[in-house]
């Protein structure tokens, strides 16, 4: 302390000051009622540099820290993008009666996947198989697709059928009473009715309306081809 002390004031140069690892020695080792005022006036400008530069020091890790963390989340941002594009087209590509198994996929990658279902959805024709797939898969986010596809449902071929209500389950309560509307309203096609019955056949089939529904099924059933009635008897 008085030797670093002593070139500092004869010559008070940054290079005279103790190094950090000198200036920590003399901290721990020495008692400041034991300094005189110049070894305490060089402590004083040594520390206050030292701390200068353990600043800038931490300050550029925290900014090599804050590069790496936007470069990862990124390079993770767009994985994502890229995994939830492969999803969404294998969904739209799929048979209809695969889309159980993507769901879990849609959902896990629903930040990323939900706004390509949606533009989807928007632009593809109301009847088209790929809107069908993008309703059905919009449902487990978003409740509003629900009246779209129970539409949907009032056409569905045997196989949509089975899937649309397979998916539906997870809304059976807002489902059921929209169903019973379609399959007790007379002034709508048979084979709308019908298909609104095989859906409740698995949500509700205890109801005592379904008395009134059982002609309409036994003509719908032995009125169809072998090769689709057996797929709906199922149902």
């Amino acid at each position: 302390l008085a030797e670093r002390s002593g070139l500092w004031n004869d010559k008070p140069e940054p290079q005279q000051l103790p190094a950090l690892w000198e200036w920590l020695n003399i901290r721990s080792l020495t008692k400041p009622r034991d300094w005189s005022e110049p070894e305490r006036k060089m402590l004083r400008v040594a520390g206050r540099r030292h701390v200068r530069r353990a600043a800038r020091a931490v300050l550029v890790v925290l900014l090599l820290l804050a590069g790496a963390m936007a470069a990862w989340r990124q390079m993770h941002h767009e994985q994502n993008v890229r995994h939830a594009q492969a999803i969404v087209a294998r969904l739209l590509d799929a048979e209809t009666s695969e889309l159980p198994n993507i769901a879990a996929d849609v959902v896990a990658y629903a930040k990323w996947t939900t706004p390509r279902l949606r533009a989807v959805f928007q632009h593809e024709r109301a009847d088209s198989k790929t809107k069908l797939h993008a309703g059905l898969a919009l449902l487990s986010v978003d409740a509003g697709q629900l009246e779209y596809v129970l539409a949907r449902l009032q056409t569905a071929s045997p196989d949509e059928t089975r899937t649309t209500v397979a998916i539906l389950r997870a809304h059976r309560g807002a489902a059921v009473n929209k169903l019973w509307e379609v399959a007790v309203d007379e002034s709508l096609a048979d084979a709308q009715r019908f298909r609104a019955a095989c859906a409740l056949a698995e949500f509700d089939a205890d109801d005592e309306r379904w008395s009134g529904l059982a002609t309409l099924v036994a003509e719908q059933l032995v009125s169809e081809t072998p090769l689709f009635a057996a797929q709906w008897a199922v149902a």
